[in-house]
């Protein structure tokens, strides 16, 4: 990323990214860590992630889940979950 580009770019701090994926902080940082998220950049002890390539990931992986995934069912409906519920009672 070009100076002018991080200029333009929104940075956001990892706690608005971690509640955006709906993790913990210490995953978020794992994640990064693992390169399974775009890395954070430093603004002098301040870290900090690109919106732009964190939102990015997020619609990749939807999408990449989504074409996988296609044997995991979207919606349960109640008749379901009660007759497993029950399966698992017995």
């Amino acid at each position: 990323m070009t100076a002018e580009q991080q200029a333009k770019a929104t940075f956001i701090k990892p706690s608005q990214v971690a509640r955006m994926l709906n993790v913990c902080l210490n995953t978020l940082y794992a994640w990064e860590k693992e390169g399974i998220v775009p890395r954070a950049v430093r603004f002098g002890k301040a870290r900090r992630f690109n919106q732009a390539e964190i939102l990015a990931w997020i619609e990749s992986n939807a999408a990449s889940q989504n074409a996988t995934r296609t044997d995991v069912p979207t919606t349960v409906n109640n008749e379901t979950a009660i007759q497993s519920g029950a399966a698992n009672a017995s």
